[in-house]
């Protein structure tokens, strides 16, 4: 800011105005600044000026403050034509107008280090963006929901914001969950409380979302009233303003991005809102990948009609718990009979039914730290840690109990299983020849069981 004439104009170029009214108009003129030093003297040398003699002060302004002062004195027999007024005046005005562009000038120059700072800032968050999409393309799927975290921290705390987060939507686009979150110092986390969220609970945001609209709130208590269901989930979270990104692909959303500020209510710059859809976008890229991989990872390692694990699986389980120290381990083998007969007289989608249905009753009646595989077409095989003959046949029952339940409750040709069991009780056996063992058992059994009923 502006204070003194002397900032703005030369101390040589004042008393060259001073100067040339004195040899134009014959008038007496000096220039005082806002300090009452003089900075420039157009007086006759050496003359004291009488408290008698007229003085005219005109002021120089700079935006509605005086910086200055042109002072004219004469004496009582000279008189002030109109046109060395108008000179004098005039003059007055150039220095008015120099003050006030000098003035403009500065204001001028604060705004572009605002600018300047404003670029910088943007320029800072390029260079963020771009560190967060070379940080995604070089981990693994296994790192990728560390580097989530890492990446909402690192925004959150560039653009000064309380809380970041993601929501993912469910496979049967009925629940919206929270699944990454980072929190400012003071900032409760909300994670816990934002899980299973009906879709139909947030039909006003959901509906923005699904339409690829941001959801700006610079503030809740002004949201439209018919978000006002979404507002009170906010305010009870204490959010003052939110700003929030879809995370969609091909126009399918799968989730959203979300900025709170907590602590004071905020505006969100346009170029800041630009950069955060472009990391959106680099989210949305990493979360496909994730899910891409990991669906071929189950595929490689499950049954795809069944969703039980498959062969490879089973085969690399029974190599790791030959190393292992739980045993006894025991052995199930399982066929399902009349498949074949199934499918020839009703279809295989019939047949492949009953094959889900089949995996979901074995499924059921196991225990957690039992490994359920279907082995082949019409075969399934399960490993049982930690358990004698004896237990397994424990098991089998429940197994053939569930049986009878289900063929008493659904209609159709009923299920049916020949089961062998076989155990190995230490380390000096292979496992590979326990599942063998229990593979030749079930197919006595299911041999036992077609000459009976061949004899009935």
């Amino acid at each position: 800011m502006v204070h003194k004439l002397s900032d703005l104009v030369s101390m040589s170029d004042l008393q060259g105005i001073v100067d040339g009214i004195y040899h134009t108009a014959k008038l007496e003129c000096r220039v005082i600044d806002q300090d009452g030093s003089i900075l420039a003297d157009g007086f006759v040398k050496g003359r004291i000026v009488d408290v008698d003699e007229r003085v005219l002060d005109i002021s120089i302004n700079s935006l509605g403050r005086r910086i200055g002062l042109l002072q004219l004195v004469k004496h009582q027999e000279c008189s002030i034509n109109e046109s060395a007024f108008s000179l004098i005046t005039y003059l007055a005005n150039i220095l008015k107008a120099i003050g006030e562009k000098q003035s403009k000038c500065i204001d001028l120059e604060r705004e572009l280090a605002k600018t300047r700072d404003s670029l910088t800032k943007i320029i800072e968050f390029e260079k963020l963006t771009a560190s967060i999409a070379r940080k995604f393309i070089d981990i693994s799927v296994e790192e990728i929901s560390e580097e989530i975290n890492y990446t909402l921290k690192a925004i959150g705390e560039f653009s000064n914001t309380d809380r970041t987060y993601i929501f993912l939507v469910s496979e049967d686009k009925k629940t919206v969950d929270n699944t990454h979150e980072w929190c400012a110092g003071g900032i409760e986390p909300q994670i816990h409380n934002l899980q299973n969220i009906p879709v139909d609970s947030i039909p006003w945001w959901m509906g923005e979302l699904n339409s690829m609209r941001n959801i700006y709130i610079p503030d809740v208590d002004k949201m439209p009233a018919e978000a006002s269901t979404e507002q009170e989930i906010l305010k009870a979270q204490e959010i003052k303003s939110v700003f929030v990104v879809p995370l969609a692909f091909k126009n399918y959303l799968m989730g959203f991005m979300g900025f709170d500020s907590v602590r004071d209510y905020k505006c969100w710059p346009v170029e800041h809102i630009t950069l955060l859809k472009i990391v959106g976008k680099i989210l949305v890229s990493a979360l496909r990948r994730k899910k891409t991989e990991e669906e071929l990872r189950f595929l490689s390692l499950h049954d795809y009609l069944t969703g039980l694990y498959n062969r490879a699986y089973f085969d690399n389980e029974m190599l790791r718990l030959e190393k292992g120290r739980d045993y006894p381990i025991s052995i199930i083998y399982l066929d399902m009979d009349n498949l074949k007969i199934l499918n020839d007289t009703m279809g295989h989608q019939a047949g492949d039914q009953a094959l889900i249905n089949c995996a979901r009753l074995l499924k059921e009646n196991l225990r957690e730290i039992d490994v359920l595989a279907r082995v082949g077409g019409d075969e399934f095989a399960v490993i049982l840690p930690c358990t004698d003959e004896k237990s397994g046949e424990e098991i089998i029952k429940r197994i053939k109990s569930a049986l009878v339940h289900y063929n008493l409750n659904n209609q159709g040709l009923p299920l049916s299983l020949s089961i062998g069991i076989a155990t190995c009780n230490g380390p000096e056996h292979k496992l590979n020849d326990t599942l063998k063992r229990a593979d030749d058992l079930m197919y006595i059994k299911k041999i036992s069981a077609g000459s009976a009923a061949r004899l009935l």
